[in-house]
């Protein structure tokens, strides 16, 4: 897993604002802002794909998603990347594959491999400091916004 580092003070500050709303908006800000942020790095990623082409069907590129989970710990986690439905193969594509044989045949016939083209994680490393930046920006937006209803209440 790969983890993004926050500047200390900007968490302290963040943290301070998040605990003085109640509990549940403030699991609601997180895991929302968060989930918003991760789009950049879906929108890469499918951008990063093999064009498609008469082999290729496009299902990779249409299974790529996000999905966002909150532990009981408190860790809110975005994770990117292929469905399951139809991208499958993603590992495949995103790490290529060694010499393959087709045993179901009588005379097993030689496929071939498949190099590498990596698509998730250049994604990643080209936008993840634009996500960290969105995902401050949108909880601190959230805050005003709730901190703005609490006082017209």
């Amino acid at each position: 897993m790969i983890n993004i580092e926050v500047d200390p003070a900007t968490e302290r500050a963040l943290r301070a604002a998040l605990r003085k709303l109640s509990a549940s908006v403030e699991r609601k800000i997180v895991k929302q802002s968060i989930h918003r942020a991760a789009n950049p790095i879906a929108k890469d990623m499918k951008g990063r794909l093999p064009t498609k082409r008469s082999s290729s069907t496009g299902n990779l590129r249409k299974s790529i998603g996000k999905r966002t989970k909150k532990y009981p710990s408190g860790v809110v986690v975005t994770v990117v990347g292929p469905r399951r439905r139809f991208g499958r193969h993603g590992h495949l594509v995103e790490f290529g594959t060694g010499p393959r044989w087709d045993l179901t045949k009588r005379v097993p016939k030689y496929t071939g491999i498949m190099p590498a083209r990596p698509f998730a994680r250049p994604a990643y490393m080209a936008k993840r400091r634009e996500s960290l930046h969105m995902a401050i920006s949108l909880m601190w937006q959230k805050i005003r916004q709730e901190a703005a209803k609490n006082a017209n209440r």
